[in-house]
This record gives structure tokens, C-alpha cells and sequence, in this order.
């Protein structure tokens, strides 16, 4: 099966796509954070993308995501 690749997009869309497209393939998301960023606690400006997917049973998939700075203009 090909599913494509959701690397860089937010978690809520990739979700809705695999949900409207894809709905036999569940997913889980897990969080990676950086040591710096676990003790700061700050989440203003935070975005949160997926870096990391793959399989990890048949029809479930497994994305990693991680925050990003997102400075406002």
C-alpha cells in the first residue's frame, strides 16, 4: 500500500487526510522535544510538525512530532 508522505505537515491535516482518504489505517503521534525544551515550558509560537512516520502494524501508523519556532510577524 502507498500512503504518502506526511513528513512536514501539521499533525490536525495529516489526521483529516488519513481519515477522509485513508479510514481502514489509524494513527498514533508521539511527542519528541529536544532536552533544552523540556525544562522551558514555553509554548508561545509553537508549531508542531510531523518529522518521522512509518508502520508499525499493518493498517497503524506511527508519527513523530516535534515542535517548531514559528516567530510572528
Amino acid at each position: 500500500m502507498i500512503i504518502p508522505d506526511f513528513t512536514g505537515m501539521a499533525p490536525e491535516k495529516a489526521n483529516k487526510h488519513l481519515s477522509d482518504d485513508y479510514p481502514h489505517i489509524s494513527c498514533q503521534f508521539i511527542m519528541y522535544a529536544r532536552p533544552d525544551t523540556k525544562k522551558a515550558g514555553e509554548t508561545a509560537g509553537m508549531r508542531y510538525r510531523i518529522i518521522r512516520q512509518k508502520f508499525v502494524e499493518e493498517n497503524q501508523l506511527e508519527f513523530i512530532i516535534s515542535s517548531f519556532y514559528d516567530p510572528i510577524e
